[in-house]
């Protein structure tokens, strides 16, 4: 993924997150999930992004990660702006955005 080329990391994601399932590792599936939502992004697929950086919110909150949820928040707010952005030629359209972004800038305040 930092060499410029996300397929090879889609892949790995991928297996890896099947790999945390088997495993019943809830933390890790949710930091994969995470990471493949990033390496989507990178890769052009803002819409699947978002959907894993949400599935990543969601566990993070159940299990009470703050600071992954802190990081998911952030992370799936700056592609649903992006998005909105592109659609619209303006990035104040999305509330829902600002909102995560204002609550992941609150967490990581809380946290320190």
């Amino acid at each position: 993924l930092l060499d410029g080329d996300p397929e090879p990391a889609l892949e790995q994601l991928r297996d890896a997150l099947a790999r945390h399932r088997d495993n019943e590792d809830a933390r890790g599936e949710a930091w994969t999930l995470y990471y493949l939502g990033q390496a989507l992004e990178e890769d052009g697929d803002t819409v699947e992004a978002v959907r894993e950086l949400e599935r990543a919110r969601t566990m993070f909150s159940r299990m009470r990660d703050v600071y992954g949820l802190a990081c998911a928040r952030h992370h799936s707010g700056r592609v649903t702006r992006d998005q909105r952005a592109a659609q619209t030629g303006n990035l104040r359209n999305s509330g829902f955005a600002r909102q995560l972004l204002m609550d992941a800038r609150a967490d990581f305040r809380r946290i320190g």
